[in-house]
């Protein structure tokens, strides 16, 4: 919320990027938790590449998430999908975006309160599922695939609302730094945060002091915007719109002042 504005807002594609074990998937399933929570009639679509374990193991974090809420079904109205490729994200969207064609006719018929524009859609993550693609040897077509897997996020925000959130890996960049994977081939995202795992000595030290608490269950991150669509926000990223923010293994909270 510091940091976008709006968190993450409907109608928009919202994309964390950054190194591993920054956080990326832990805001996801956060999100999806919290979305599954809240709403009465909860609509989460959760595409995560890899292998078929993949969704086994994310539905248990998921379903640990959900439980800290008042939720009775904690992970009801939420549908994993596993992809590998292009061409699987492509077929799994296609399939949400005609459940939802699906679901806004029978309410519109029958006069009810689902909405498309209370759907969340996650995608966990871009360049797991679409690396292999954009740089096979049949280059054109990865390009292609990558850019009607973006289109089609982009339609499921604009045209029925839906509230997207992306993850994307990162590659090398200048001078030994990274930037976010699939460079310009990739531009599906509204709003673009940067994730990177603070490394502070007072920091380092707090968690010293943490009995009985691993260092890599709990770390403080900060989310920097990149890419943001309302102008007068934009204009500001150059000043450094930051947050922190904190993980350990009850989930996400907010991290000590900047």
């Amino acid at each position: 919320d510091t940091s976008t504005g709006m968190g993450i807002p409907f109608g928009y594609v919202t994309q964390f990027a950054g190194p591993p074990a920054s956080g990326k998937t832990q805001i996801a399933l956060m999100a999806s938790a919290f979305h599954a929570s809240v709403e009465k009639e909860p609509n989460v679509f959760y595409l995560a590449s890899g292998m078929g374990h993949a969704t086994i193991v994310l539905a248990r974090r998921l379903n640990h998430f959900c439980q800290r809420t008042k939720n009775a079904n904690p992970i009801k109205g939420v549908s994993f999908f596993t992809i590998k490729n292009g061409y699987e994200a492509l077929s799994a969207l296609s399939d949400i975006e005609a459940n939802i064609q699906q679901k806004n006719l029978e309410s519109n018929n029958k006069s009810g309160s689902w909405s498309s524009s209370k759907v969340l859609i996650v995608l966990d993550s871009a360049s797991g599922c679409l690396s292999g693609d954009l740089y096979s040897a049949t280059r054109g077509g990865g390009i292609s695939v990558t850019g009607e897997v973006a289109c089609i996020l982009r339609r499921l925000a604009r045209q029925y609302g839906a509230a997207v959130l992306v993850t994307n890996g990162t590659v090398s960049g200048d001078k030994s730094s990274s930037k976010a994977a699939m460079g310009k081939s990739w531009n599906a995202a509204d709003l673009k945060l940067w994730l990177q795992v603070e490394e502070r000595a007072d920091l380092a030290e707090q968690q010293k002091n943490l009995p009985g608490l691993l260092l890599s269950t709990r770390k403080i991150v900060r989310a920097t915007l990149e890419q943001h669509p309302a102008k007068a926000v934009h204009q500001r990223i150059s000043e450094g719109i930051t947050a922190l923010f904190e993980i350990t293994l009850t989930g996400i909270s907010d991290g000590p002042s900047i």
